[in-house]
């Protein structure tokens, strides 16, 4: 890795632990650099500003996200185990946003915001169509379900509950929330053996 390169990432870490603990709008860009005991006149030779560098955090973050659910849903596993590990996968990567960082996206920087709102909904249906239907094929779902209404009821819960308007007044984390609402929906749509499996497994957390 180039030295330009590495520079860089270690910015996108170190921004990305505080943003995502603390939240955007309270963490300058001097505290960064001072995190990295670097120059500001260093950061600038990287990022134009504070918010071209959460803007990169955040399609990093993405991606990272698009891998991980792909590779979840390729393995070898088990559809139960499956349904388990995407639920855990994105529920601890949704533990790790505090509640100021939810709100500073949402009231700061609505763009993002929005891209982040519509990767959920791209990714949701592609990711979990592709599930469901694999389940339907391996009998661990039910013949009967609609794929699309059913992933379309799953994305209203998310958009209604993950939310920060909604979270700021709840004792529950947006993980919590999450799992909560993948566990509901789910137990609905899976057959014996596979429901029994996921009970297991659910409960064993």
């Amino acid at each position: 890795m180039e030295e330009t390169d590495y520079t860089k990432n270690r910015i996108l870490d170190a921004a990305h632990r505080r943003f995502f603990a603390e939240g955007f709008f309270r963490v300058s860009i001097d505290e960064i650099a001072a995190d990295l005991s670097m120059s500001k006149k260093t950061f600038y030779k990287h990022f134009s500003g504070k918010e071209d560098l959460i803007r990169q955090i955040i399609e990093r973050f993405l991606g990272h996200v698009s891998t991980n659910m792909a590779r979840i849903v390729e393995a070898p596993d088990p559809f139960p185990q499956k349904l388990d590990n995407l639920a855990g996968f994105v529920g601890t990567l949704i533990g790790g946003i505090s509640k100021p960082m939810l709100g500073d996206l949402q009231k700061h920087l609505p763009r993002l915001w929005d891209r982040i709102q519509a990767f959920r909904r791209e990714r949701i249906t592609i990711i979990w169509t592709g599930l469901i239907e694999e389940g339907k094929r391996s009998g661990d779902v039910r013949s009967d379900v609609n794929t699309r209404i059913f992933l379309l009821a799953v994305i209203a819960a998310l958009d209604g509950v993950i939310n920060p308007a909604v979270l700021v007044n709840e004792s529950c984390s947006a993980d919590e929330a999450l799992r909560e609402i993948i566990n509901m929906f789910f137990q609905g749509i899976l057959t014996g053996d596979a429901l029994r499996q996921y009970r297991q497994l659910h409960q064993a957390q």
